[in-house]
């Protein structure tokens, strides 16, 4: 029996169908990134009847893999609704060759996914490397998990069929420069001149999205919806459009293209942010969304939109070589100097609805899931320290008390006083969180100050946010689990230090769970 030793590999953006061309690419060794040339291009159809959002939504992966051929040199042919005999002669011919072939599974034939005999989620990629020729059971390398050496039987594999797609290289010589740069300036103007009304008519509409017409046939989940699947790819989508650049800057001699790359990766935030209200709203019974809460969506996009253009433009240029420097639009977090920072902490107890660490009755739940913080290594003193700057954390001593709140818009009065800062300790919830917390002031006026947290099961920042607290995982049908979740500290100077603050206004993210505020001095 033949099997290719095929290691997986983890893409930075985290979706299934990156991780499996990053794990042929370690294969092949050919390169990938410039199939993301065209990955911020949006479609959103009129609507017409039984038309869903997702059914109408069109991002940049759909010709993702021409271009991967086009750019790299591969022959690649997917073929869908295929029988399960020509299945497996495709695969033994491809094995044979020397090449790994990917699959499209639906997870609820796959033993090692947690959909597994529950959800049927129908866009998973995989690979197979070997076929054993004993018991016919099909060697699976799945990336997502990180796992190899994986076995699935010839029925299960016969049951979650849903494609199968054949990468193979091809002759072709080195990448020619101009040609690139020619072909990726047309696709980023096109991406200019038609993706912002697509945009505008989806912030037009978002607040009449009804749940349950976008739930998947077979589960009532948003989700699993294909709407949540295309936030999520608008999301990863516009991560690897910045590895795209970093390439063609290292690649093709282009570093003006470093000043942009971290404007370039934040214009990602939104979409998260976009995707996780929307799972958050969709458990909210129907009277709980409020039409503030729907606009506020809107006015996510239409913000999202406004900021992308600005800054492709300024890609353009660059691309275009009139040598416009990228100035940086979206603010960076934790930027502040290491000088001593007198530190007030704000009380939030009485905004807290949530209790999010477990206190051994069951009844602490961050997700509406059953999950929660572990309580152990909280701060013996009840002061939780990052760096110079420090938290009253939990917000509360006593354990039955809620302990975090969920960001409704809501006003949280402060001591009058002249501050230089803000720093907040929070973690978002399917996926991570960004947008404005602002501060008001006595003579009227107020500022607005971006702020970003990543999603409580991941340790990666998306807004320069840091690691402030490490726990394990309650499930309160297991107890603790073997998983680690995060909490995020996140800061940010005030431009009117001078002026005397009264007031802070939390964002309209509810999936955005805040556990601490201080300012400092």
């Amino acid at each position: 029996m033949k099997v290719l030793d095929v290691e997986p590999v983890k893409s930075a953006g985290g979706d299934c169908f990156d991780d499996v061309i990053v794990t042929m690419e370690g294969w092949y060794n050919r390169g990938y990134k410039l199939m993301y040339a065209n990955a911020l291009k949006f479609e959103f159809a009129p609507p017409k009847p039984g038309a869903t959002f997702g059914s109408r939504m069109q991002t940049g992966v759909s010709n993702s893999l021409t271009l991967l051929g086009q750019f790299h040199g591969y022959e690649i042919h997917v073929t869908r609704n295929i029988s399960t005999d020509d299945s497996i002669a495709l695969i033994q011919e491809q094995l044979g060759k020397g090449n790994p072939v990917c699959l499209n599974f639906d997870t609820y034939y796959s033993p090692w996914d947690g959909n597994f005999g529950k959800f049927h989620y129908l866009s998973h990629v995989m690979i197979v490397v070997g076929i054993d020729s004993i018991t016919g059971e099909y060697l699976i390398v799945d990336p997502y998990f990180s796992k190899k050496d994986l076995r699935l039987s010839k029925e299960l594999f016969s049951n979650g069929l849903l494609g199968v797609m054949t990468i193979e290289p091809s002759p072709g010589g080195a990448l020619d420069r101009e040609v690139t740069l020619d072909r990726l300036r047309q696709l980023l103007r096109e991406h200019l001149n038609t993706s912002p009304d697509h945009f505008q008519r989806f912030a037009d509409e978002i607040g009449d999205i009804c749940f349950e017409d976008e739930a998947a046939e077979g589960d009532s989940r948003f989700i699993a919806s294909t709407m949540f699947i295309l936030l999520n790819v608008l999301h990863t989508n516009r991560i690897n459009y910045t590895h795209m650049l970093e390439y063609v800057a290292n690649t093709f001699g282009v570093s003006e293209l470093n000043a942009c790359i971290e404007d370039v990766r934040r214009l990602s935030n939104p979409w998260s942010t976009v995707r996780g209200m929307l799972a958050k709203i969709s458990f909210m019974p129907p009277e709980r969304r409020d039409a503030k809460l729907m606009a506020s969506l809107g006015t996510k996009i239409r913000n999202a939109t406004d900021t992308e253009v600005q800054v492709l433009q300024r890609v353009l240029a660059i691309l275009d070589g009139d040598g416009q420097s990228c100035e940086a639009l979206v603010a960076a977090g934790s930027s502040i100097s290491d000088s001593t920072r007198l530190v007030v902490p704000i009380d939030i107890s009485r905004l807290c609805t949530v209790r999010g660490i477990d206190n051994g009755l069951g009844t602490a739940d961050v997700d509406g899931d059953g999950h929660s913080y572990s309580r152990e290594h909280l701060p013996e003193d009840g002061i939780l320290r990052v760096g110079d700057l420090s938290f009253v954390f939990p917000a509360t001593g006593n354990a039955d008390d809620y302990d975090n709140a969920v960001c409704y818009g809501q006003a949280i009065p402060i001591p009058p006083d002249q501050y230089q800062g803000l720093t907040v300790l929070a973690s978002s919830q399917f996926g991570g969180s960004a947008d404005a917390f602002t501060i008001e002031y006595a003579d009227g006026t107020s500022e607005q100050l971006q702020l970003g947290f990543a999603d409580w099961w991941s340790h990666y920042p998306i807004a320069g946010e840091k690691v402030a607290w490490t726990a394990d995982l309650i499930r309160n049908s297991e107890g603790k689990t073997e998983n680690t979740v995060y909490l995020f500290a996140n800061e940010a100077p005030l431009s009117r230090s001078g002026s005397t603050a009264i007031q802070l206004v939390l964002p309209t993210i509810p999936n955005l769970h805040v556990f601490a505020i201080s300012l400092w001095k």
